[in-house]
């Protein structure tokens, strides 16, 4: 039996914390449960149900897509996946949202 019960929380960065919280919240009805400035950076913890993201704002990082982590030999997060009760209903949301 395994010791892992679930993922607790995905760290990302982000460009902009507010954009990014707004969207998570609309997409998937995550709500910011904790924020604060470390060092100078902003920072919250988002919450849906028993998920959890954490983002940091880092508006001079460079998103790089797995092609180009490739390229460079470097690790990182390629993608996630979020399970969802209502396919349809998200199939809306995304069309809403654009």
């Amino acid at each position: 039996m395994s010791l892992l019960r679930n993922i607790d929380h995905i760290n990302l960065t982000v460009a902009d914390f507010r954009e990014s919280a707004r969207w998570y919240e609309q997409a998937f009805g995550f709500v910011v449960v904790e924020e604060a400035v470390t060092d100078g950076v902003l920072w919250g913890i988002l919450r849906a149900g028993d998920s959890m993201l954490c983002l940091y704002e880092a508006p001079d990082f460079t998103l790089l897509d797995r092609h180009q982590l490739a390229e460079r030999k470097l690790h990182g997060l390629a993608h996630f996946g979020l399970r969802i009760s209502d396919p349809e209903k998200w199939q809306r949301i995304a069309r809403e949202m654009g």
